[in-house]
């Protein structure tokens, strides 16, 4: 499969209703869901923003070829993505699925929960495995992009039943 990545400074033809938060808005946003390497912070109930210098670029390509080419694989759509070149930060924003982490749930499921959630989580790398790796991204950055971006972004909302 040959696919074209979008250029960095890219803008979805399909965005929410409210507004796309500016830089300052970002920065100042202090509903705050993660802080190292970058941030992620929550704009408002339909949008999420992943910021940064750890950002990589193709974590947005991968969102694009997934709602492109795989729209069946739960993951965030992807509103805008661009680069500060003052401060050299990444921005990824996208939308905000509503849901629990896994992470923070997962010791107070019942079994059964945990094997849904498993289940759910092996069907949609079966369905990744099906699908050709895109010819300008290797198969480890491939992978490893999908894995962050389907289940990280998420905090594992896709991959659970509300």
């Amino acid at each position: 499969m040959v696919w074209q990545p979008e250029p960095l400074s890219f803008t979805s033809n399909s965005l929410p209703e409210s507004p796309l938060p500016s830089k300052d808005e970002i920065r100042a946003c202090t509903n705050i869901l993660f802080d190292r390497l970058y941030k992620v912070v929550a704009i408002n109930d339909g949008i999420v923003v992943k910021f940064g210098r750890g950002v990589q670029e193709y974590e947005g390509q991968v969102l694009i070829f997934l709602e492109r080419h795989v729209p069946i694989i739960p993951a965030p759509r992807l509103y805008a993505m661009y680069k500060d070149t003052e401060t050299l930060e990444t921005f990824l924003i996208m939308q905000r699925i509503p849901g629990e982490r896994l992470d923070a749930i997962w010791p107070s499921l019942a079994e059964d929960e945990k094997d849904d959630i498993i289940d759910k989580l092996r069907q949609i790398f079966d369905t990744l495995r099906q699908v050709p790796c895109p010819k300008l991204i290797s198969m480890a950055v491939w992978m490893a992009a999908v894995s962050t971006t389907t289940c990280f972004i998420t905090g594992g909302a896709a991959c659970r039943n509300p």
